[in-house]
């Protein structure tokens, strides 16, 4: 009995994790190790009520399935920002030196430093976003970016640097206003405990972690802390994360240049590509149901085997969209899935990508999507609003888009579209090029 119960667990748990990294089935087993049979395992309380485990026994596997379940519900991290001395480095840069400082076995102690700039080489080498929050001159770091062969990390690995004199908690709510990123979302690494304190007291929903008096134990505390950025699958747009967004930056340092809004979206050359049940993209649209979370109208989380489903479906569209400009591709970064039921339709998941809100391309997005229901036969359209902690900036989407609002609460708001009207009033806006990929 004890075999066909530890049976159905592997299966739920390999069906969940096959293909992903630290397969929690591996841990059941190294925790039941730890634990021993006897410590693992209550047969008495399995045959009164069907519980195998103890709570032991969940208590030390937890923390290897938690990642996993995070990962599912887009609760994961997504960027990491670092002081610099002491943190990135053993010393003070202003005050001893760029050719002083410890960062690698050269210097006493650099070496421990050393493995945590290879653990955050290798997160952004995932789309992990790395950042910069010091208090600092500016030039100081810069010379040892510059002048130091022996850093692991480069400047191509940064996305974003915030080294002034500026409080570190405002620093970090630049960076993710600036990323558009959910503070939430944010890591923040520093040795000074005056800094984390100030930060877990403003930014309570910022994970902190502080550099231990032990430097020894420093590599160990960051390796520990990499669940926090756990994926269940790594997709091309992951591995192009950081490119992305340092050219994100640049379209926000070039659009103070310009006079007006319109005229800077004219410049950068919008191209949106579109295109309907991709095979090739079904584990990047999954993805996005997982991970999206300000810009997604219900929220609703789907998982590989359902998506296949969906995929199979004749009575589902799955619509992405793929965006590029002058600066370069921001990958697949729209998803939308459309229900039909004989002669009607509703829009069942509709979302975008934060890195591509602010050029109307959810409008564009929006007009296609109505096109393609509108060709299909279907004169109208249903459409909902499902408020989560974090989707608040598009509680008035559909208002603003010119559905018809036929129920809401506080929570949820259900609406409907004459395709045919909203065609009519929708216009294409001429900065942006639309392509539809053929099915």
């Amino acid at each position: 009995m004890f075999e066909n119960a530890d049976y159905v667990l592997y299966g739920v748990l390999a069906e969940q994790t096959r293909n992903h990294l630290s397969a929690p089935i591996t841990e059941t087993q190294n925790s039941m190790a730890i634990h021993t049979l006897d410590m693992a395992v209550d047969l008495g309380s399995f045959y009164s009520t069907k519980t195998l485990y103890t709570a032991g026994f969940f208590k030390a596997y937890a923390p290897f399935v938690a990642p996993v379940i995070l990962s599912t519900y887009g609760k994961t991290k997504k960027a990491v920002m670092l002081d610099c001395d002491n943190t990135l480095w053993k010393g003070i840069v202003g005050e001893d030196g760029w050719e002083n400082i410890a960062l690698s076995e050269k210097h006493k102690n650099g070496i421990y430093f050393k493995e945590v700039q290879l653990l955050m080489k290798a997160l952004a080498k995932r789309g992990i976003i790395i950042g910069i929050c010091s208090k600092n001159n500016a030039a100081d770091v810069e010379e040892v970016f510059k002048n130091r062969p022996d850093m692991v990390l480069k400047e191509e690995d940064i996305v974003i640097r915030r080294v002034n004199w500026n409080d570190k908690a405002s620093n970090l709510k630049e960076i993710a206003k600036e990323l558009n990123i959910g503070i939430d979302s944010m890591v923040f690494i520093d040795d000074s405990n005056f800094e984390i304190n100030l930060v877990k007291d403003q930014l309570p929903m910022v994970k902190t972690i502080q550099v231990p008096e032990k430097l020894a134990d420093y590599p160990r505390l960051i390796r520990e802390s990499l669940p926090l950025f756990f994926t269940l699958k790594t997709t091309e747009e992951d591995l192009q994360r950081v490119k992305m967004y340092k050219e994100d930056v640049q379209r926000s340092s070039a659009k103070d240049s310009y006079q007006n809004i319109e005229e800077y979206l004219s410049s950068l050359g919008i191209q949106v590509v579109i295109a309907n049940k991709e095979p090739e993209v079904i584990e990047r649209v999954t993805q996005l149901t997982q991970k999206t979370n300000q810009f997604n109208l219900t929220t609703r989380r789907v998982q590989i085997g359902e998506m296949q489903q969906l995929y199979e479906s004749a009575d589902h569209d799955i619509i992405n969209l793929s965006v590029s400009d002058k600066y370069g591709n921001s990958g697949l970064t729209g998803v939308c899935i459309v229900k039909y039921a004989g002669p009607s339709a509703s829009i069942d998941t509709l979302l975008l990508s934060c890195r591509i809100l602010g050029r109307n391309i959810e409008t564009v997005f929006l007009r296609e999507i109505i096109k393609k229901i509108h060709h299909r036969g279907v004169n109208s359209v249903m459409a909902a609003y499902r408020k989560t902690l974090k989707n608040a900036q598009v509680e008035q989407f559909y208002d603003k888009n010119g559905f018809t609002l036929l129920s809401g609460s506080e929570t949820e708001r259900d609406y409907e579209v004459d395709c045919a009207a909203f065609l009519s009033k929708s216009e294409p806006l001429n900065y942006i090029e639309v392509i539809w990929k053929k099915e």
